[in-house]
């Protein structure tokens, strides 16, 4: 299976979400199960959503500020000086 770039992956998870959302709407409108927790399960989905579409943004965007100060590998320049990986802010995470 080819690698696909994070957005990509974002896009799938969205797309299973919204899924969930719908089925548990659909199950909302049979009697036989109460409403209020259905939508107690939503809330939750809606926040995990929200928490790994943030996850994965902030992740992204960092490795795009990485490429742009000039990580290579597991060697920084900085200020034209070669570093080793010890400065990687990736390593504080």
């Amino acid at each position: 299976m080819p690698r696909l770039n994070p957005y990509e992956h974002l896009l799938s998870l969205n797309t299973g979400f919204d899924l969930i959302g719908k089925a548990l709407g659909a199950l909302s409108r049979q009697s036989i199960f109460h409403r209020k927790e259905l939508a107690r399960f939503e809330g939750w989905s809606e926040e995990t959503r929200s928490s790994i579409n943030s996850y994965i943004a902030g992740i992204s965007n960092l490795q795009k500020r990485m490429l742009l100060v000039g990580y290579i590998g597991s060697v920084w320049h900085v200020n034209g000086k070669m570093k080793t990986d010890e400065c990687n802010p990736l390593n504080s995470l």
